[in-house]
């Protein structure tokens, strides 16, 4: 893994501006939490890049970095962000909140540093995400534009189960499902 050091300078040798968005539609913070780059979110962090900055145009439009690494499974991104200052409960122009990105992407292969997950292995990890945030005070009730709920899109009974009756500590206890 590359020191600290070594990615601030290819950063700066690149002219990467830590809010800007460029013609995928992201900031290199939204990039780095989907690829899982905790060194590089972390240091983006540190030079005063946006935790809450929404992207710009594309099928994710006003989505955040929570979201793209909740989307992606980054479990110790979705902690470190969380950490520093992001809203659990931002929502897409599509209304869409990070729990609802996680659960979407539940139920798919998803391509990782090695190749692709196996089912399997890609709903333990987006279940693992999906309770960081519930543990953090995701709203299990929010709506997306469509009405939807993160268990509307659920791709099983288990994470359904897990949205009603989530297992948080009081102190950042959604209300359950109705």
């Amino acid at each position: 893994m590359a020191k600290k050091e070594e990615i601030a300078d290819v950063i700066k040798a690149l002219g990467i501006k830590k809010d800007t968005v460029y013609n995928t539609a992201l900031t290199p913070l939204m990039n780095a939490a989907y690829n899982g780059q905790k060194e590089v979110v972390e240091l983006l962090i540190a030079n005063g890049a946006d935790v809450n900055a929404k992207s710009v145009g594309g099928n994710n439009e006003g989505s955040t970095a929570l979201m793209f690494a909740a989307q992606a499974g980054q479990k110790e991104v979705v902690e470190l962000l969380i950490a520093k200052g992001a809203d659990v409960n931002a929502r897409s122009t599509d209304g869409e909140t990070p729990l609802m990105y996680a659960v979407q992407c539940a139920g798919v292969f998803h391509p990782d540093v090695f190749g692709v997950r196996s089912y399997a292995k890609n709903l333990a990890i987006q279940k693992a995400t999906m309770k960081v945030l519930i543990a953090n005070g995701a709203d299990v009730n929010a709506r997306d534009n469509k009405g939807k709920t993160a268990a509307d899109w659920a791709p099983g009974a288990d994470i359904k189960e897990m949205l009603r009756n989530p297992k948080v500590p009081a102190h950042k206890k959604p209300m359950k499902l109705r």
